[in-house]
């Protein structure tokens, strides 16, 4: 396993633009988030509070914030374009925590319901209470079934052994029993929305 750690300012804005580039080139995508929202469903004022709270831990700079907005928009346009494939699995958390406020987050849930009849996109929540396959500490990403990325605050690891990338494959096959699709993640979705 390779890990990049993440360096204040500039460098941190560039492994946005890294990101983004990873983005462009990957065709089968898919995401495990039990915490927050998946970045690519972001709404800005989401990715801006998210980033003003890391401030209280990193060196983080109105450039970094200024970069993950600019980025993580455009990787959010790449959903639905050029028969690209995502499947993203959210924890119930990630849609009940209130990330900069009330206004913010209805807003951030009422895009994450606007996209999910996006082309190409199938989302599943994993609710409260559902039995787990599978546990698994942290989000991850898997990018074209070659390559995983795991954030932390230590900054990106990216793993790309072969056999570590099955078995997080095999960990993503067995959450996806856990969540909920289709009119059931609505549900969920707007439940969240309803609370606020």
């Amino acid at each position: 396993m390779t890990r990049t750690t993440a360096q204040p300012s500039q460098p941190l804005a560039a492994m946005h633009h890294d990101f983004l580039a990873l983005a462009e080139v990957t065709t089968d995508h898919r995401a495990f988030q039990p915490e927050i929202i998946w970045g690519e469903l972001q709404t800005a004022d989401y990715i801006r509070a998210t980033y003003e709270r890391l401030r209280r831990v990193m060196d983080v700079t109105d450039e970094d914030i200024d970069a993950a907005v600019i980025t993580r928009l455009a990787r959010g346009r790449l959903l639905g374009q050029d028969n690209r494939a995502y499947h993203v699995l959210l924890g119930e958390h990630a849609i009940t925590t209130v990330v900069g406020g009330a206004d913010v987050m209805r807003a951030q849930l009422r895009h994450l319901t606007d996209r999910l009849d996006t082309p190409g996109l199938r989302l599943g929540i994993i609710p409260f209470g559902a039995e787990l396959e599978a546990t698994v500490p942290g989000g991850f990403a898997i990018y074209n079934r070659v390559r995983v990325g795991i954030d932390s605050l230590v900054g990106p690891q990216t793993v790309t052994e072969m056999p570590l990338v099955k078995r997080f494959t095999a960990m993503f096959d067995l959450l996806t029993q856990s969540a909920a699709y289709g009119p059931d993640a609505r549900a969920l979705i707007e439940a969240a929305h309803d609370r606020l």
